[in-house]
């Protein structure tokens, strides 16, 4: 099967983990749980939002993620866009980027100074010294 769009049903954490690429559209508010589920379970991410933010932006976004603005989701381009990554090769570099990645959104990462909680700590640490230099 080229695409699943479907309701949660007891596969979905088989199907994503299964998946080259996975949907994350927008969330309630700037940012979506479907971003980590997607890191967690390997497949490339396709943000599927104009207004959302990404966490921890130190990280390379580019070379894992693909964002997609949400006026040109359609059963045409989109797909036709990813195929063309998948079967250019570029998809592969996207995968192992993802999977270097992953621990930023791994809360039990055993990857030291790698973990959402350190990322969460750093970026709070960056905006009280731009607020408040010297504070921390």
């Amino acid at each position: 099967e080229d695409f699943v769009v479907g309701d949660y049903d007891d596969s979905y954490a088989r199907v994503m983990g299964d998946s080259v690429f996975c949907f994350v559209p927008k969330g309630v508010g700037t940012w979506s749980h479907r971003l980590y589920e997607a890191m967690l379970a390997g497949c490339v991410p396709v943000i599927l939002s104009d207004d959302m933010h990404h966490p921890f932006p130190w990280l390379p976004w580019r070379s894992f993620s693909i964002k997609w603005p949400m006026r040109k989701v359609d059963n045409v381009t989109l797909p036709t866009h990813l195929r063309r990554l998948h079967w250019s090769g570029a998809v592969f570099n996207m995968k192992r980027a993802v999977d270097e990645f992953s621990c930023w959104f791994d809360y039990h990462s055993l990857v030291d100074g790698c973990s959402p909680l350190v990322g969460i700590t750093r970026q709070l640490r960056s905006r009280v010294s731009e607020h408040h230099p010297g504070f921390w």
